[in-house]
């Protein structure tokens, strides 16, 4: 009977840990600034290799945008991973007149967070779906 106590108190101060953070991730989607940062992937030489885009967001895009200069300082030069499915083509490689943006959270603390990919081709944006 001890264990069991014991192993149902367990489970819920897992799930009350996993919901804490999964709630502090949605609100600060919520409330936090989102924008678009143009991207450049690139092929980081991390032991981890996966499904995934390791995208370099540019801060010249940054520059231009005179809305949010505190906002452009936290994303000079900042790396960001985009997960995608196993069975989705990577847009890695883009071609002449096309571009790869990526839209993020900037949350108070703490790195960029991916939300969606698009390509804009020849002043056309095209949103990304991996599914």
């Amino acid at each position: 009977m001890r264990i069991a106590r014991t192993s149902i108190a367990l489970l819920i101060v897992q799930l009350a840990l996993v919901s804490s953070v999964v709630g502090k991730y949605l609100y600060q989607r919520w409330s936090c600034p989102k924008i678009w940062v143009q991207a450049a992937a690139y092929d980081p030489s991390l032991l981890m290799r996966g499904r995934y885009l390791s995208l370099r967001l540019e801060p010249e895009v940054c520059k231009e945008n005179v809305a949010a200069p505190k906002w452009c300082e936290r994303v000079n030069y900042q790396n960001v991973d985009f997960y995608i499915s196993e069975r989705a083509s990577a847009p890695s490689m883009t071609e002449p007149g096309q571009e790869l943006w990526i839209e993020v959270t900037l949350p108070p603390k703490g790195p960029a967070r991916p939300l969606q990919l698009a390509l804009k081709d020849h002043g056309v944006w095209r949103p990304l779906a991996f599914q």
